[in-house]
């Protein structure tokens, strides 16, 4: 995980948005939740354009 993920969690959390993140690893991903992330894309085995449309 980047260094700028976590900030940008934590900074969409407390302005109230629905933060959804991106992430290749489970590692990190459940970090994301754990950090305020309400969804976690996972680039691995969602295809993106698919998830986007639901």
């Amino acid at each position: 995980m980047s260094a700028v993920q976590p900030a940008l969690v934590q900074i969409g959390h407390d302005l109230g948005a629905a933060v959804i993140a991106t992430s290749g690893a489970i590692a990190t991903a459940q970090a994301l939740l754990e950090l305020g992330a309400h969804h976690v894309f996972d680039t691995d085995t969602e295809p993106l354009a698919q998830w986007c449309e639901n």
